[in-house]
């Protein structure tokens, strides 16, 4: 049996996950990361997953130039934040999303950028719309059964050698997400007419990966359930209990979580350099339109 929610399930979670999370309390947290990145986790956790992609999402980037004047089609744009930074270089920017208040929200504060709710497996644009498509950590939270489709819609809607700038995960499943190894993405993106220019791995992190490691045998050990995970909707509002903490004294956890992840900033640009692919969490590609 999956346990991993079908793409009906995963249009209720999101539903359910804007609901709770787009009034975010900006003086706290001005980027919204608390929606975009680990929902639930502490700030100073969502700051350096954040600094990981915007370093390896800039270093992709400059491979293409400048931005100015190109359409660009921001899939899974959630608050906005590669919308705003594209659009700061004179890019002419299309977000797609399924979270409805968010987007609303967006509207109001990046007028210059254009927000429609959307899937990205069923595009509502012509062919050859735009010259560039940007994707974060979002293709991850697509279903199996409807990721080829959502990269297929991708190329569609690009113009022959367009480029296209996909961060995803290569380790994690679960409920609600659904990564899979860097030959996976490449080998789904090559069968949808892109061909890969460049890649760059990121997010090793071993000491913040090895903790949570520790905390899911514990909870294991406690008798944590498997199989199904709960509903959609209840799923979506847990996360504000920080998954990671239950069974473990929440204080203690945190506490060496934060530890862990300040350690972690000198440490990860030498884990970039040195450490093999594999054990990085994420992924950054750069493909070209073919």
């Amino acid at each position: 049996m999956s346990t991993g929610y079908s793409p009906e399930e995963m249009r209720r979670y999101w539903r359910e996950h804007s609901r709770i999370w787009h009034d975010l309390d900006r003086t706290h947290d001005p980027e919204g990361l608390t929606n975009v990145c680990f929902a639930g986790a502490p700030l100073w956790l969502n700051r350096f997953a954040s600094r990981c992609q915007i370093r390896t999402f800039l270093s992709l980037s400059e491979s293409l130039g400048g931005l100015s004047g190109r359409r660009v089609l921001d899939v899974g744009c959630g608050v906005g934040r590669w919308s705003r930074l594209m659009s700061g270089f004179g890019a002419k920017v299309t977000g797609i999303d399924l979270q409805s208040e968010t987007l609303r929200d967006n509207r109001t504060s990046m007028q210059g950028c254009r927000f429609v709710e959307m899937g990205a497996e069923s595009l509502a644009f012509a062919s050859k719309s735009f010259d560039l498509a940007t994707s974060v950590t979002v293709l991850q939270h697509l279903p199996d059964e409807i990721q080829n489709a959502a990269i297929t819609e991708i190329r569609r809607v690009l113009v022959d050698g367009g480029a296209f700038l996909l961060l995803e995960g290569t380790k994690d499943r679960g409920a609600a997400v659904f990564s899979h190894r860097e030959d996976w993405w490449c080998a789904k993106a090559r069968a949808a007419g892109f061909e890969l220019e460049r890649s760059e791995h990121y997010d090793f992190a071993p000491l913040i990966y090895g903790l949570k490691l520790v905390a899911l045998k514990l909870r294991s050990a406690g008798g944590a359930n498997g199989g199904r995970p709960a509903e959609a909707e209840q799923y979506a509002s847990r996360m504000r209990e920080g998954l990671e903490a239950r069974g473990l004294p929440r204080k203690v956890y945190r506490m060496l979580l934060h530890a862990a992840t300040l350690a972690s900033y000198p440490i990860e640009p030498a884990m970039m350099r040195l450490a093999p692919a594999g054990w990085a969490h994420h992924v950054g590609l750069l493909l070209r339109a073919v």
